[in-house]
């Protein structure tokens, strides 16, 4: 049997940027089942040994071998690499292999792991075609989840990034967090007293690693999350690391004018400060309330209907990064809207993906797309992702949120940002022979081949893709 090579692993495991310092292991009466893992012929116990050096806990243990596996292995982009030895030797590899090598890492130090497999979708809500796994460990009866595979970093293209900024938001991670990206194959897997479904998961805004960076009260996203009534804030990553905690923020992306919004924040450096900016207004910590421990918050009421950033930079530089930005309306504006717009009436609450002012922004009709919806019984529409905001005004588009094989789909649109578009079929099928009219529409008839994700997405650089529509194609 081959040896693992014993290299001394001296880094600090305990990160500035943890999510969950106090750690969000849970209870389960479950009997524990370990599952098929592939064997392996090299020996880790001179490797695993060195890893979790002066590591007495079975939590110090499992972290230290999360940070070595997320430091050490890359995503290999040639989808070849699935079992921990051939992960070990080239130092990349899927994310079953990943998962494999933790777990005979951890098998060594007495760690019991199982690896869990199931469907992911990635920020944007788009379900990955080949599958996911990652990892639930059994602590003495409670348990953790973790995805070392997340945790190492992102891939553009076939270019693996690793990001050192969110590597934690993905190790203890609380299961009602996990849900909205990870769907495991077997159900009890969800630890959640009431899981959701296949057609739920699919419907449900996807969380990204900026929520879990920045702490945000999961129970509160979560619940908004499940009731597909989320119309989130955007939030930005930061250059700088975490520097944050949002303790309390509004959790909808559209404030009204003339209400006080409740704004604490932790600011875990005191060379930054934090600025609130909305139109001429900019509110700097010098207005906020101190609590103690890092901790401001203020009770801000909002005076013009632009739109409200939170921003952030260091004392005595003029550069700034946005953390939040919100958009806002008037209470007019708003009392005239849930009155004279049918998608605000209570029979339309039922319709999943019906945020109002993201399809009014988008160009549809609030009277028509109503029509249509009770003429057509659509209970869900496509998902419309607004990350960065609404990039395209709708012609003439799908408004079931299930499409079928076979079936040609007209989609017309104007852009109304540069960049190149396509409709793209499980991330396999690329679509982008759009016809362009004198005034700058766009159209494009196409007839799905493929099950699974139909995205109709905008290409704003040489290698990002993000999604701006969101179907399902039926099998």
């Amino acid at each position: 049997m081959a040896t693992a090579t014993a290299v001394r692993y001296t880094a600090r495991y305990e990160n500035r940027h943890h999510i969950n310092p106090q750690h969000r292991v849970f209870t389960t009466n479950r009997p524990f089942k370990e599952g098929y893992v592939h064997p392996s012929r090299v020996s880790y116990q001179a490797l695993a040994d060195n890893i979790v050096a002066d590591r007495s806990s079975k939590v110090d243990k499992v972290r230290a071998i999360y940070a070595w596996v997320c430091k050490n292995i890359d995503y290999d982009t040639t989808y070849s690499i699935y079992h921990a030895d051939e992960c070990y030797a080239a130092r990349r590899g899927v994310c079953q292999a990943y998962c494999e090598l933790f777990y005979h890492i951890a098998k060594c130090v007495g760690i019991r792991t199982r690896i869990v497999t199931g469907k992911s979708k990635d920020r944007y809500g788009v379900i990955g075609e080949k599958g996911h796994a990652w990892l639930y460990v059994d602590l003495d009866g409670k348990g953790m989840l973790l995805d070392p595979t997340w945790g190492a970093g992102g891939v553009n293209g076939n270019i693996f990034t690793r990001d050192s900024n969110t590597m934690w938001c993905w190790y203890d991670v609380d299961p009602k967090l996990m849900i909205l990206s990870h769907l495991p194959e077997n159900e009890e897997d969800q630890f959640l007293d009431t899981p959701i479904t296949a057609s739920q998961f699919t419907t449900m805004h996807p969380a990204t690693a900026e929520w879990a960076l920045y702490k945000l009260d999961i129970d509160r996203f979560f619940a908004l999350a499940r009731s597909n009534r989320l119309e989130m804030p955007k939030l930005y990553p930061g250059r700088d690391g975490a520097i944050v905690e949002l303790l309390d923020i509004p959790l909808h992306r559209t404030l009204r004018v003339g209400r006080c919004y409740t704004f604490r924040i932790k600011l875990k450096d005191s060379r930054y400060n934090i600025y609130i900016v909305n139109y001429r207004t900019n509110t700097d910590l010098s207005e906020w309330q101190y609590e103690g421990d890092g901790i401001y918050y203020i009770n801000y009421t909002l005076r013009d209907s632009d739109d409200l950033r939170i921003v952030y930079g260091r004392e005595g530089q003029k550069e700034r990064q946005v953390l939040i930005d919100y958009s806002a309306v008037t209470e007019d504006d708003r009392r005239r809207q849930n009155q004279d717009n049918p998608l605000y009436k209570p029979e339309m609450s039922s319709v999943a993906n019906l945020y109002a002012k993201e399809w009014e922004d988008a160009g549809v009709d609030g009277h028509t797309l109503a029509r249509h919806i009770k003429d057509q019984r659509i209970e869900a529409l496509p998902i419309i992702y607004t990350t960065y905001g609404v990039t395209l005004r709708i012609v003439d588009i799908p408004m079931h949120h299930r499409l079928r094989k076979g079936v040609t789909y007209t989609f017309s649109f104007y852009p109304r940002t540069t960049g190149k578009w396509a409709i793209v079929e499980n991330k396999i099928k690329w679509h982008r022979d759009f016809e362009c009219s004198p005034d700058g529409r766009l159209t494009i008839r196409i007839t799905p081949q493929l099950s699974g994700m139909l995205i109709l997405s905008l290409n704003e650089n040489e290698d990002k893709f993000y999604g701006v529509i969101g179907y399902e194609v039926e099998p």
